[in-house]
């Protein structure tokens, strides 16, 4: 990719670009036609619109045209993140950081249990969390390789599972658990949902999303033996006895929250949408939302550490807080 950014640049300086207006008297459209006008915008100043680009550059490393359109729309997206993606995704990141400060103060000081529990937080948190999935499936839209992405954060997961068990709170099957999986299959099977009609995705997704969560909630499952079949059911969505996960985000309903994303991805990485959302700006949170798997993973065993070392130092952490 950068091979052909370099062409790009060189043979526009061959052909006099300033970067701002070309003169190319052979530049032509992505599909190959001509430009009327004499003189028009270069992309490097135009961006990526009306479906137009410049693509002397790559033509000259011998990419065919519709294969140059594809690859520059890439290459342009990868260079500049969207900031209201990465802002969203960072505000989810700070409330789910404050949800497992209160649920440590419930579990180690002592604290009230509406701290952790009200009705407040139990719509926000399904809430917030659902939005960080579903950022998660529109940022695989961006990904070159969702399985490698997913391998990865399946190995983190365990790193997680391992970490969580020494502190007695295991986390077996949590988000990025549920994430690792969903970038997997996404990835295995983005050609099958590809072929689903855009206008038709969004409506089977949403009822999938009901049906799987009213199916997971409504029947009860429930097998004793063997313990892989009662992992496996809980995993998917129905926790059995005996099943601990601190952080607990199964398969369903959640995989379709994902795969909307993954719908919804295809726009933002088209740019179809208007261009306040592409120039959206925000301090702290985008920064935050960059680091995202970073706070997930420090974040727990931080403040679990300095919980613990306030209720070893006080000798009645309940007295902390109101009643």
């Amino acid at each position: 990719m950068a091979r052909i950014l370099r062409g790009c640049r060189q043979a526009h300086k061959r052909q006099g670009c300033n970067g701002l207006s070309c003169h190319h008297p052979d530049r032509r459209s992505y599909d190959g036609r001509p430009f009327r006008a004499a003189k028009k915008p270069c992309y490097r100043s135009l961006g990526i619109q009306k479906h137009r680009l410049v693509t002397v550059g790559a033509r000259a490393l011998g990419y065919p045209n519709k294969k140059n359109y594809a690859i520059m729309l890439f290459m342009k997206n990868k260079a500049k993140r969207i900031e209201i993606i990465d802002a969203l995704r960072g505000l989810s990141v700070v409330l789910m950081v404050a949800h497992h400060l209160l649920y440590n103060l419930v579990a180690l000081l002592g604290a009230p249990r509406w701290f952790f529990t009200n009705p407040a937080f139990d719509v926000l948190q399904p809430f917030f969390a659902g939005l960080f999935i579903f950022l998660s499936g529109v940022s695989s839209r961006f990904s070159s390789s969702n399985i490698k992405r997913g391998i990865i954060a399946f190995a983190l997961a365990i790193v997680i599972t391992l970490a969580t068990e020494l502190m007695n709170m295991p986390i077996w099957w949590g988000v990025l658990h549920l994430l690792a999986f969903c970038m997997i299959f996404f990835g295995v099977t983005h050609k099958l949902w590809d072929k689903i009609s855009k206008k038709i995705s969004p409506f089977l997704f949403i009822a999938l999303i009901v049906f799987s969560a009213i199916a997971t909630s409504q029947i009860h499952i429930t097998y004793n033996e063997p313990p892989w079949l009662r992992y496996l059911l809980s995993i998917l969505g129905w926790s059995q006895r005996g099943f601990v996960s601190y952080d607990y985000f199964p398969i369903l309903p959640w995989i379709f929250v994902f795969l909307l994303g993954t719908w919804a991805g295809t726009f933002i990485r088209d740019r179809k949408l208007p261009n306040w959302f592409y120039e959206f700006d925000i301090p702290i949170f985008p920064e935050v939302g960059r680091k995202a798997l970073i706070v997930y993973i420090v974040h727990q065993p931080i403040l679990y550490g300095l919980v613990a070392a306030i209720s070893q130092l006080t000798n009645n952490p309940a007295s902390l807080f109101p009643s």
